[in-house]
């Protein structure tokens, strides 16, 4: 079993929109379109990162840094690739890259509902630090509560 991770830039919009709607089908989450995924990696300091298994796809995650902050935009795993690992070695990757650019906090919002994905955080040491009302907006018109959740990176230096 070969696991690697792959930086992608716009060139890889229309296949990380592919891998978002994979992520993210079936739930409240709207997939992202591959116009979102280029205009945002048009942003200086927005990276995406993707973690393959034998080069199938198992997890994505989009990034974007300013200075000595970043902040999750969307990530996500495959559903049969879930519970395997995948989500820790990705946010790690993606926590060394960071740290090369002179990364001090990771930040990212997750529903409060969403424990696969608040434990995957909780285990790459992200901790609780607020709670947003009716932040994420679904498109049945209900809203979710969601966790903003922080990683200081001199923490798992």
């Amino acid at each position: 079993m070969t696991v690697k991770v792959s930086q992608f830039g716009g060139e890889a919009a229309a296949f990380l929109a592919e891998l978002h709607s994979c992520i993210f089908a079936g739930g409240p989450e709207q997939s992202w379109t591959a116009k979102d995924f280029a205009d945002l990696l048009e942003i200086k300091g927005t990276l995406a990162f993707v973690i393959s298994c034998d080069d199938q796809p198992a997890a994505m995650v989009l990034v974007r840094y300013i200075l000595d902050e970043a902040e999750i935009l969307t990530f996500g795993v495959i559903p049969e690739f879930r519970g395997q690992g995948y989500a820790g070695k990705l946010l790690t990757e993606m926590a060394d890259v960071l740290q090369q650019k002179d990364v001090e906090n990771i930040f990212l919002d997750v529903r409060t509902d969403n424990q696969n994905a608040i434990r995957s955080y909780e285990k790459a040491g992200y901790v609780i630090s607020g709670k947003r009302n009716d932040y994420y907006y679904h498109s049945d018109g209900s809203k979710t509560d969601a966790y903003f959740m922080s990683l200081n990176l001199s923490d798992i230096s």
